[in-house]
This record gives C-alpha cells, sequence and structure tokens, in this order.
C-alpha cells in the first residue's frame, strides 16, 4: 500500500519546480536577518515550512493583510478570554465578582508563588481600592493588557514580505517563487562577504572541503553544543550569548589537525603546547566562531552549509559517527581522535579529557527548581534545598546569582580581550553579559535588587536586558519608577512596569 505524503510537502515540491508565472523580483524582497539565515541553511525545507505557516493563517492558501488583521484579533480575544478564566478561578460563589471574603478565605490555601501571583493581582486590578475585584475591573484588565505584539501579527507580517508582485496576496506558489530566486544569488553574496571579512586570513566558503593534513598529523575533532564558560565577548550581537572552551595542547611531537564544532557562538581559547597544533579548522555556520592563542596562518575558518551535524554531545553518537565518517572521506585518512560532549570544558588534547563538566551531561550540578524566593537542587542523591546566603541583601543576592551561574556555566566567565580573537565575524567586548552572568553583573552595579518572592526590580539605567533570558534562564522583572526602559531584548522573560502595574514587554505578555 503506498503511504501518502504530507500535502504541504509535495505542494512545496510542486512549488519549487514552478518558476513561469510569477514576477517576483528578489531585491524587493526585504526579510528579516532570522528569516533569511533559516532560508539559506536550506531553502527547499525553508519553502515547505512558511508554506505550513501561509496555511495556518489562510486555509484558503491566499494570505491578506485582512486576513492576518482577522487572526489577530481572534487571537486576542482569545487571549482576554483566557486573561478572565484566571479572575474566574477565583471566584468562589461564581457571581462574576471577587469579594473581600472570598479573597480572605483563599489565602490560607495559596502557597507562596500562587499567594505572590495572586496579590499582585489584586493589587494592579483593583483600582477603587475596595479589597474587591468587580468584574468591570477584571474586565479592563483583561482587555487593556494586550502585551507586545502577537505572533499572528509577527509571522503574517513576515509573510506579507513574500508578496513580490505588489498585490495584496501571497500565494504558495509566490513563496516558493521567490525563494528559488534570492537563495542562489544571497548565498554567493554571503560567501564573498565572508571572504572578505579577514583579507589576510585563511578563510573560504567550501562545499565541505578542508585543508590537508600532514601526513604524520594526528586528526582530533570536537563536537558540543556550546562552551562551559561566558565568554566575555560577543561574536554574534549583543543580543546574542557567546560561551567559550578551553583547549589544553598536551606535550608530545605529533603534530595535530583539529576541526573543532559548535552549535551557539562560542571562543575556542588554545592553551599549553600550542606549537603542535598545525591547523585548527573551524566548520562553521556563520553562528559566530573565535580563535584565542593561535595565529590567523594556523586558524582556518570553512563556512561550509549542510556538511557535518550542527553539533553533538558524546563520542558515540549517530552524529558524531558520521562527522568522522564524512571527514575521514575528504581528507582520505582515519580520524585519529573524537571529543563529543553537550557542554564543552577545559578539553586535554589529543586525550580528549574533559574537567569543568560531566562528558555528555548537560549539567554537572543537577536540576535546579526555583519556587518563589526559594531554590532545590535534584540531583541523583534526592531533593535539597539551597540555603539562603548570609550577609547584606545585596551580597546575598550575589552569591545567589554566582550560583546560578556556576549551575549553568561550570567555567563562570572567561575573560577575552577583543584583540586577542581570531575570527571571521565582527567581535565586541558585551555592554551587559548574558544570561545569569549579566544579571550578577547588574547587582554587583547596585542596578537591580530582589523583591522576596523572586522578582528582579530594575533601580538604576541600565544599557540593555541581558542576552538569552529564555527557556531556563527566564526570569521576572519589575521595571521601577523613573528607569528607562533597557535596549535590547528580554527574551522570555517578564518585564512589569511599577508605576502602571502592567506587563510592558517580554513574551509572556502574550
Amino acid at each position: 500500500m503506498t503511504q501518502l505524503r504530507n500535502p504541504f510537502a509535495i505542494l512545496a515540491a510542486a512549488c519549487i519546480a514552478w518558476t513561469q508565472t510569477v514576477d517576483a523580483q528578489p531585491a524587493d524582497v526585504q526579510l528579516s536577518p532570522q528569516v533569511m539565515t533559516q532560508l539559506l541553511n536550506n531553502p527547499d525545507r525553508f519553502v515547505e515550512y512558511t508554506i505550513q505557516q501561509l496555511f495556518n493563517l489562510a486555509p484558503n492558501g491566499k494570505l491578506t493583510r485582512e486576513a492576518v488583521a482577522t487572526r489577530d484579533e481572534m487571537e486576542t480575544a482569545q487571549q482576554r478570554a483566557n486573561r478572565l478564566g484566571v479572575f474566574f478561578g477565583f471566584d468562589l460563589d461564581g457571581d462574576l465578582e471577587i469579594s473581600a471574603a472570598e479573597i480572605d478565605r483563599q489565602m490560607p490555601y495559596l502557597n507562596s508563588n500562587q499567594s505572590a501571583k495572586f496579590q499582585f493581582m489584586i493589587a494592579t486590578v483593583d483600582l477603587d481600592r475596595d479589597g474587591s475585584l468587580s468584574l468591570k475591573e477584571m474586565w479592563r484588565q483583561a482587555a487593556t493588557s494586550s502585551g507586545s505584539k502577537r505572533f499572528n501579527v509577527q509571522q503574517g507580517e513576515e509573510l506579507m514580505k513574500f508578496d513580490a508582485n505588489r498585490d495584496g496576496i501571497v500565494t504558495p506558489e509566490e513563496i516558493a517563487a521567490v525563494v528559488k530566486q534570492i537563495a542562489p544569488v544571497r548565498q554567493a553574496n554571503e560567501a564573498s562577504a565572508a571572504a572578505a571579512s579577514i583579507p589576510d586570513g585563511p578563510v573560504r566558503f567550501t562545499e565541505c572541503e578542508f585543508p590537508k593534513p600532514s601526513d604524520d598529523a594526528e586528526i582530533v575533532l570536537i563536537g558540543g553544543y556550546q562552551g562551559y564558560a561566558v565568554s566575555t565577548v560577543a561574536l554574534a550581537g549583543q543580543d546574542h550569548e557567546t560561551s567559550a572552551a578551553v583547549i589544553n595542547i598536551e606535550a608530545g611531537k605529533t603534530p595535530l589537525y583539529i576541526l573543532a564544532t559548535a552549535f551557539d557562538p562560542i571562543v575556542w581559547k588554545v592553551t599549553g603546547a600550542i606549537d603542535r597544533v598545525e591547523r585548527f579548522v573551524v566548520p562553521g555556520y556563520s553562528r559566530g566562531v573565535g580563535v584565542v592563542g593561535l595565529s590567523k596562518d594556523v586558524a582556518h575558518f570553512e563556512l561550509v552549509r549542510g556538511c557535518l551535524p550542527k553539533y553533538f554531545k558524546s563520542n558515540d553518537s549517530g552524529e558524531a559517527v558520521t562527522a568522522k565518517g564524512l571527514i575521514a572521506s575528504k581528507l582520505e585518512r582515519n580520524v585519529d581522535h573524537v571529543v563529543g560532549s553537550y557542554k564543552l570544558g577545559e578539553i586535554g588534547l589529543p586525550s580528549g579529557n574533559i574537567s569543568g563538566v560531566m562528558r555528555g551531561s548537560q549539567s554537572a550540578s543537577g536540576l535546579t527548581i526555583i519556587k518563589g524566593n526559594r531554590q532545590f537542587i535534584v540531583t541523583e542523591d534526592g531533593v535539597t534545598e539551597l540555603a539562603e546566603p548570609a550577609g547584606s541583601p545585596t551580597k546575598a543576592l550575589e552569591k545567589k546569582l554566582e550560583r546560578l551561574l556556576l549551575r549553568h556555566y561550570r567555567g563562570g566567565i572567561l575573560e577575552v580581550a577583543p584583540e586577542d580573537v581570531v575570527t571571521n565575524r565582527d567581535v565586541e567586548r558585551y555592554d551587559v553579559l548574558p544570561q545569569q552572568a549579566g544579571l550578577l553583573q547588574l547587582a554587583r552595579k547596585g542596578a537591580i535588587t530582589q523583591t522576596p518572592d523572586g522578582y528582579f526590580k530594575i533601580v538604576k539605567p541600565i544599557i540593555r536586558f541581558p542576552a538569552g533570558l529564555n527557556g531556563g534562564h527566564r526570569v521576572r522583572f519589575i521595571l521601577g519608577v523613573g528607569v528607562p526602559m533597557p535596549g535590547g531584548s528580554p527574551g522570555h522573560s517578564l518585564v512589569i512596569s511599577e508605576e502602571t502595574g502592567t506587563c510592558v514587554t517580554g513574551s509572556q505578555c502574550r
């Protein structure tokens, strides 16, 4: 029996082959850098995925600004209903009001986190300060807390950029035709720009071709997701985190030919017997890679596409085996050593010993659970509450943030001078360090404090939010009265105005 394929995949394949009827001009289509990166990485997959997005917004396959606006209004109505639903969850008698008596009855049965949220909700919604929440007050809060730009609007605006013939309608065929014309032109331009980024350095755009090693060199392959430390320099801009890893070259006489890959932007700091390094090859994806400790004559940035797995987190994973075999075929030599770890700590080469993190582990210190202002760590030995650090509130906050930083990055903060970095990208010192390192930096400057229930209060102007406050790194901010909104992005973090009590930015506003 023949298995039916995804209809969107069939449509995408048909659209890629179609080239005659749409007069799309790539120069007129201005896509965001993020979308352009996705397009160039895999044009065929991008077309399929983008057409799926179009059908999600416009089931008839014809997207217009009116359709985007209608979907936005539908989403707004759903969000308003959801916010009202949160209020009604505390309406014990179902009369569409939350009386002061109902509030008092429920408080003893709420945990600290629920109590803090409930009290904050009351403080921001009870405008007449009578101790109860009327339907009018709840409706006003639900109707006005629109937050940041909604997903359907962002997605729809990006899709409407594919309207190359300016007829106000975007179709699957139009998306496919635009991508088909843009991809080869932009890829060629990017290759030329990359080759010119270091005029006297060995930077090339290749189809998975690497410099040849000498006959007596040992071939070493390193792969991972990110480094074990936070870098003080940014290789992908201020709004993206750059990590760092240390490679210690062990004493010996055999030359080393090293290929080092990582998914996230990374600085490789090479120390030890660096004279052994014959070549240090970085098969990068233009995400941001830099090398410290080696000259431009030794460090090679090969901007290959679709050549190697984006990362591998163990020596014997399928991705590692694939990369090893591909490199062996390209170099016509076996790979002598493979080192793989999700977090890349201090790596000894050629032995492959990793210190600073557990090989193949995302965290060497267990899972941390944050509940209000209390923290628990989950390890093989069970669940343990982390005691509050002693000392002044400021010192206690610094100690807490140091502990959180070391949970995510066992190497802490690695100081890197921009002038020491050999790279094929722009390098700049961070204004504010990424993630918990940035929060620690701001706490030490007295720019942020922390409330008893875990909110970070911005009490002094700061240049920008720390990059990478997403997923397990997200936090909750209160923007103090009179303090200007920081630059950059809070990521998945919540930002509430102390002056208005409303969410002002962040993905959680939605």
